[in-house]
């Protein structure tokens, strides 16, 4: 299991991302906002957020972009992954 650091230098291991919150954030990656994730997915955008929050919260990131970055560093995400519509 991957392991983060917080700004104080602790570390603690990162909860598994689900497929949603992987397939979600490499739409982020590409630079989707969560209406297009939506509209792509057929799902409401509520439901796109609140997914992308809940990554957010597992990684500690601050951000959609740095999850991004944070799932990337820590081999969450490849940076070859595609994203499929």
């Amino acid at each position: 299991m991957p392991i983060l650091n917080n700004a104080a230098g602790a570390s603690r291991p990162v909860q598994t991302l689900t497929d949603c919150e992987k397939r979600y954030l490499r739409f982020v990656a590409v630079g989707k906002t969560a209406d297009v994730i939506a509209a792509i997915s057929g799902l409401p955008e509520t439901d796109i957020n609140g997914t992308l929050a809940e990554a957010e919260q597992k990684l500690g990131a601050r951000n959609r972009l740095h999850a991004v970055s944070m799932a990337l560093q820590h081999g969450l995400l490849e940076q070859n992954d595609r994203v499929e519509s």
